[in-house]
This record gives structure tokens, C-alpha cells and sequence, in this order.
């Protein structure tokens, strides 16, 4: 397009220019608003995954180790005794089994007899009076 001034065009030519700097004026105008909108959207979903977070991390239930008394019966074995109270935060029955030979210093040889007390691990959560 030729360079004159305003002053020096005719209606139709003033009326065009007027048009391409109104399009060139929008155009601008709706990519500011496009780029706005995919900032707050992703300020918003960075907010929810923040705001997700720390509700998880704040809902957590911390569980503690307990230890609770178990009668031996006649003719149970130290091993029947830790199955039946084998806990599922124990990654194996042989790691907590080993932990119950170790709290009541006894290994395999050890004679269980009936009425004997064993101290046997589990996990709980508190309870809060």
C-alpha cells in the first residue's frame, strides 16, 4: 500500500484504512485475550494439583507400632503364633517372625511351652482422648 496521509485520501480509501486498523487492532486484541485465557488455565489447574497435594499429604493417618501380649496354647509353635497375628505392613512373614524371635529372645530351638507369654508387634493408629 502507498504511503499518503489521511488528509490526502478519498472516502473509500480513508474507509479502508480505517477498516485494516480496526482488524489489525482486534486481531491484536483477541491473541492478548487468547494467551490471558491459557495463562489463567494453567494457573488454575497448577492451583487444583497444588491444592490436591496438600490435602493428601495433609489426610494422611499416621500408624504406629504397638505391642500386644499373646498366650501361648498347648501344642502351638512360634511359628503357628506369628502366623495367626501377622501384620500386612511387614514385608514378609519371615521379617516379622524374625522380629518376634528377636523381642522375645528366642530362636527356633526354643521350646514354646503352653500359658507362655510372647510379645507380638503391630501396627494402629492412636487414639486421641
Amino acid at each position: 500500500m502507498r504511503s499518503i496521509r489521511v488528509s490526502d485520501m478519498s472516502d473509500r480509501e480513508y474507509r479502508m484504512y480505517k477498516r485494516n486498523r480496526r482488524a489489525v487492532y482486534n486481531a491484536k486484541k483477541n491473541l492478548v485475550r487468547l494467551v490471558a485465557g491459557i495463562i489463567m488455565v494453567m494457573v488454575i489447574i497448577i492451583g487444583f494439583k497444588a491444592a490436591s497435594a496438600h490435602v493428601n499429604a495433609t489426610n494422611r493417618i499416621d500408624e504406629y507400632k504397638f505391642y500386644k501380649t499373646v498366650n501361648v496354647g498347648y501344642g502351638q509353635t512360634l511359628e503357628s503364633v506369628a502366623r495367626d497375628n501377622f501384620d500386612e505392613h511387614y514385608d514378609s512373614f519371615e521379617e516379622f517372625f524374625n522380629e518376634i524371635k528377636s523381642i522375645n529372645h528366642v530362636n527356633e530351638k526354643s521350646a514354646m511351652a503352653g500359658g507362655k507369654l510372647l510379645y507380638i508387634p503391630y501396627y494402629d493408629i492412636p487414639v486421641n482422648d
